[in-house]
């Protein structure tokens, strides 16, 4: 029952429970000395059945149990106490496990409130709160105190969005809270304790060492904090965080690394991103949240070999009906209230300059079959504003690449190189590049002049140009090696020649109007099918290692039909600097022993003396059996390769490295010189340049 009595009492003795053992009381206690004295229980409350009836309520999980106690002494005074917890809590579907809060508040006839209260998570006291509130001419005052008690980190993981990151570690401190309640100071000292920051997804692993932070009068002092990575340089963090106006959080941080190792770790079942990344970052930023300059320089160093995997290929021709059936929604929206929101800017440019010696690798599939790796660098500037969004102006040049692509399902995949000097260039729009884009794949068949049959080796592939938005692509062939068929297919028009690429890569065949073949050949379609699949299978097992099989017909100089088992083998070591390629092939047919065949015809072992990619050393040994003038020719030696972008003739002989501006090259605010305002600098920029 629930009774309200003459007196204004209210008088309740009510039990509701469940069979599951929800349950939910309300009772009232008899006190002379008070006016009122309510109770109310809760136990084995289902907060994620809740979360489903009630609009707008978080996403919440867990069960809610403990109590609330109401006490009024007389008509002006009041006591309320709380000792809650929910027990296997989630939010947002991430584990927070059991945490409660014992709340007093007690407000007072004279206007003042206080509060004293403590925070559990898991059976341990966390935060310790007691502070009052009162009021003073026209302007709340406030002055409260908190003890941070080895607050786990691992709780704020339940507001990172999609478990992209995930927290580890404590924090201890004192923080005090003084002033104006619409704006109050804070002092104190926080300190961590084995704090980690890491991103499965992206395998991205940092590690912050024990520091103090210092806080005065709502000012955060950062004083170069560290996070370390897996390397043993750090990313350093320097500056201010002004809070004393809320609604105008000011910032002035610097952030610098050198050499630092972002990423290295192995390929694994959820990783997006895996290899090794080292970067170069010097930056700073300025303002406010709602105004804010940034400035930095992001350089990609060329030891770097990172692998990322497209989980939402739109390249993939695997799944043809995706867009067979699609729903809309028809609902009207003309009755949609705009919110109105603060106008903020931002004014971002960031440098960005990629080696020519970086490595990129991208996925096309979960499964490997189609990728793209490419070497190349470029430089690159990136901008950001409220009026343009984000924009990129730049060229990336690739140097070396290749990529296996699916071209047709019954064809299979195919294996292409990416020709020297392709580029990628952006001119604003980060979505829109212009591509100018070659890629050839080398296929030897037999072509009949005047019936007599000779095997040809053709370049087959593709070009990609214009925009992404408007892509060009278009289908080549040529016979660099072969006058006779190079001049034919000069002949054709860029729609015939189209059309014999696309069967060259489907069969394996040179078919034209004009060749006078005059059947198809079943046994050449069936090796390039067979082929593709060895190839296949052999990336599957071993995708840290480029193994390509090939199986080629062709006609021998005296009319002989034999057939040709290749295969090529290629690792890199040590950072990618060392690069050893093996390669051989092996004949069979009448002609064969005559050959003088050996399984390995040609090694080579290559050295990168610096991590720009301009300076090589490599020593080889070739076997050609198909020397026009010499029949086999075998050649072996070594060599020196120098790679340079050059304005001058004379700048190729000039070896030296400029001076890499680590820092950006517009002063503000004593950024040059390490310096920020009012505070002595850490650090010579002179230092900072020999570092």
């Amino acid at each position: 029952f629930i009774r309200l009595t003459n007196d204004k009492r209210i008088e309740a003795k009510m039990d509701l429970i469940t069979d599951d053992g929800t349950g939910l009381k309300l009772y009232s206690t008899p006190n002379n000395e008070a006016l009122q004295d309510l109770s109310l229980s809760v136990n084995h409350f289902n907060l994620g059945e809740l979360a489903k009836v009630i609009p707008y309520m978080p996403n919440i999980t867990g069960f809610l149990h403990g109590d609330v106690h109401y006490v009024q002494s007389d008509s002006l005074t009041h006591a309320i106490s709380t000792d809650l917890g929910v027990k296997e809590m989630t939010y947002n579907g991430a584990a927070m496990g059991n945490v409660g809060a014992n709340v007093v508040y007690l407000p007072n006839s004279d206007g003042t409130h206080f509060v004293d209260g403590i925070i559990t998570h898991n059976g341990n006291e966390i935060v310790l709160l007691n502070g009052m509130y009162y009021q003073e001419e026209q302007e709340g005052k406030i002055n409260a105190s908190a003890q941070v008690q080895r607050l786990p980190l691992s709780l704020a993981n339940a507001f990172i969005p999609d478990g992209m990151a995930e927290m580890k570690g404590y924090i201890v401190g004192e923080m005090e809270m003084n002033g104006a309640i619409t704006a109050p100071l804070l002092t104190g000292l926080v300190a961590t304790d084995s704090m980690h920051l890491e991103s499965a997804p992206y395998n991205i692993h940092l590690r912050f060492p024990n520091d103090t932070i210092k806080v005065q009068e709502s000012i955060i002092d950062l004083d170069r904090i560290e996070a370390y990575s897996l390397g043993e340089n750090p990313l350093t963090l320097d500056g201010t965080i002004d809070c004393r106006n809320l609604e105008e959080i000011a910032l002035q941080m610097n952030v610098r690394a050198q050499n630092y190792k972002l990423i290295d770790a192995p390929k694994t079942k959820s990783a997006v991103a895996y290899g090794k990344a080292f970067v170069d970052l010097s930056g700073f930023l300025r303002g406010t949240l709602n105004n804010l300059t940034m400035r930095g320089r992001l350089n990609v160093l060329g030891n770097t070999d990172l692998t990322y995997v497209l989980k939402d290929s739109p390249l993939t021709v695997e799944d043809q009906l995706s867009d067979l059936v699609t729903f809309m929604d028809f609902s009207d929206t003309t009755n949609v209230q705009t919110d109105v929101t603060k106008q903020e800017f931002i004014d971002m440019q960031i440098a960005l300059n990629i080696e020519q010696a970086a490595q990129v690798h991208c996925l096309l599939s979960e499964s490997g079959s189609d990728y793209i790796n490419l070497e190349g660098g470029g430089d690159l500037n990136m901008t950001y504003d409220t009026q343009n969004g984000l924009r990129l102006n730049g060229r990336y040049t690739i140097i070396k690449g290749d990529m296996n692509y699916t071209v047709m399902p019954v064809v299979g995949s195919k294996h292409f190189g990416i020709t020297n000097g392709s580029y990628v260039e952006f001119h604003g729009n980060i979505m829109n590049p212009s591509l100018n884009i070659s890629a050839t794949e080398r296929v030897k068949t037999s072509v009949n002049e005047n019936n007599v049959p000779r095997t040809v080796a053709f370049d087959v592939g593709l070009h990609i140009s214009q925009t992404l938005e408007n892509m060009g692509l278009e289908f080549t062939l040529e016979a660099p090696e072969d006058l006779s068929a190079q001049n034919q297919l000069a002949s054709m028009s860029n729609e015939e020649r189209g059309r014999v690429a696309v069967t060259m890569l489907a069969t394996g065949m040179y078919i034209t109007d004009l060749t006078s073949s005059g059947g198809f050949s079943t046994t050449n379609t069936l090796n390039t099918y067979l082929q593709n699949e060895i190839n296949q299978l052999v990336g599957m097992a071993q995708n840290t290692i480029n193994v390509n099989i090939g199986i080629e017909n062709s006609t021998t100089e005296t009319g002989n039909t034999a057939t040709d088992y290749s295969f090529s083998f290629a690792k890199r070591f040590w950072g990618n600097r060392i690069t050893l390629i093996v390669g051989g092939k092996v004949r069979s047919g009448a002609d064969a022993q005559n050959t003088g065949q050996s399984i390995i015809d040609n090694v080579s072992l290559e050295y990168r003396l610096d991590q720009n990619a301009t300076r090589y050393v490599k020593l080889y040994y070739d076997r050609n059996y198909e020397s026009l003038l010499e029949g086999e020719l075998t050649e072996m030696g070594a060599g020196v390769v120098f790679r340079r972008k050059t304005d001058k003739l004379s700048e190729l002989f000039l070896f030296k490295n400029k001076k890499k501006n680590t820092l950006p090259q517009r002063p503000l605010n004593g950024i040059l010189t390490g310096k920020t305002p009012g505070r002595a600098p850490a650090q010579d920029s002179t230092t900072i340049q020999k570092q």
